[in-house]
C-alpha cells in the first residue's frame, strides 16, 4: 500500500466514523423520549447499538476505500456516488429519527439508504467481492435496522408529518 492508498483509506474511515461522531450527541439529547417508546420483539440492549456501528463504520470505510482504488470509469464513479449519498442518507436518519422524532421522514431514509447499499453490492460485486461482502454485512443490519424503524414506527405512533 502506497502512502497516498493509505491517505484515501484513512480519509475513507474519518468520513465514516465522523457521520457517527457528528450524530451521537443527537442520540444522547433524545435518551429520555427513546426510553419512553414501546420495543418491537428481538429489540436488542442499547449496548448491541454501539458495538455493531463501531466496527460497521469500519467496513463502510473500507468499502469506500476499495470502491476508490478500482480503475477510474462510469462504474467507479456511481460507486462513490451511491457510497456518499449513503453517507448522507446514514447520517440523515439519526436527526430525522432522535432530534425531531420524525419517524415516517425516518423510515424513507433508512429504506433509501438500504436500496443505495444494495445498488453498491450489484455494481462492486463482479469488480470486488471484499467490498461487497462488507456492504452485504452492513445492508443485513440495515435491513434490520428498517424493520426496527417501522416497528417503533408502528408501536409509537406520532403526529410527525
Amino acid at each position: 500500500m502506497t502512502p497516498i492508498d493509505a491517505a484515501y483509506l484513512v480519509l475513507f474511515l474519518l468520513i465514516a466514523y465522523g457521520t457517527a461522531i457528528i450524530g451521537a450527541p443527537l442520540v444522547t439529547h433524545a435518551r429520555d423520549w427513546f426510553a419512553k417508546q414501546k420495543k418491537p420483539p428481538g429489540y436488542p440492549p442499547p449496548i448491541v447499538f454501539g458495538l455493531v456501528w463501531t466496527i460497521l463504520y469500519g467496513l463502510i470505510g473500507v468499502a469506500g476505500w476499495l470502491a476508490y482504488r478500482l480503475p477510474e470509469n462510469e462504474t467507479r464513479t456511481q460507486l462513490l456516488w451511491l457510497w456518499s449519498i449513503g453517507m448522507v442518507l446514514n447520517f440523515l436518519w439519526t436527526p430525522f429519527y432522535f432530534a425531531w422524532h420524525r419517524t415516517t421522514l425516518a423510515m424513507v431514509t433508512i429504506l433509501g439508504l438500504l436500496g443505495t447499499i444494495v445498488w453498491f453490492i450489484v455494481l462492486i460485486y463482479p469488480l470486488d467481492t471484499v467490498a461487497a461482502w462488507l456492504f452485504i454485512i452492513y445492508g443485513t443490519w440495515i435491513a434490520y435496522a428498517s424493520w426496527l424503524n417501522i416497528a417503533l414506527h408502528w408501536l409509537n405512533p406520532i403526529e410527525d408529518d
